[in-house]
């Protein structure tokens, strides 16, 4: 399977890129992850892994950084990746290349997100304003609450009636990725 992007037009590719340069115009220094690449479904594969055992320490999370992007540059475009990141299944793919059995939920209940997340999963995330995001969560045994294990900024994420919040603002959870044992 290959790398898929949202649009193969590059005048779709650079307005959205125009959108994401204005909301991101405001961060200021010192940059992170996520402010000057589209990069974060590789950065939740490795999160992922790293939460569920399978890379232990930074070197092997590099190894599989490498690993992925080699992935992504002879499967697609690691340039518009880097640009304007992936299409939503890509994420199964990028999993998949990690030899996980994985699967993909689109507009997903709070239900089978709590469900999945009990091993570690990975969300996709869009607010209103066009911000889009690709985070992990797990559901800690015996715990009701979401933790977050994200490679940008954010530090919470929970639902309340049915709506979901990333650090107090509204999100919605348009996909669920997650490793099927």
């Amino acid at each position: 399977m290959g790398i898929n992007f949202e649009s193969d037009s590059k005048v779709d590719v650079h307005a959205r890129y125009l959108k994401d340069y204005e909301m991101k115009n405001s961060i200021a220094f010192p940059f992170q992850q996520g402010d000057l690449d589209w990069l974060c479904s590789i950065y939740a594969t490795i999160n992922l892994s790293c939460l569920r055992g399978d890379i232990v320490g930074v070197e092997a999370a590099g190894e599989t950084f490498n690993e992925l992007s080699t992935y992504v540059s002879k499967s697609g475009d690691l340039y518009q990746t880097i640009t304007a990141g992936v299409r939503r299944g890509d994420v199964t793919s990028f999993l998949r290349e990690r030899g996980y059995k994985a699967k993909k939920f689109s507009k997903p209940s709070q239900e089978l997100i709590r469900e999945h997340s009990r091993n570690g999963a990975i969300i996709y995330l869009r607010n209103a304003e066009g911000f889009d995001h690709y985070t992990v969560i797990r559901t800690a045994a015996g715990s009701t609450g979401i933790e977050l294990y994200d490679s940008y900024r954010f530090s919470e994420i929970s639902c309340r009636d049915g709506v979901w919040f990333l650090d107090g603002e509204e999100f919605e959870v348009p996909n669920l990725y997650a490793v099927i044992e």
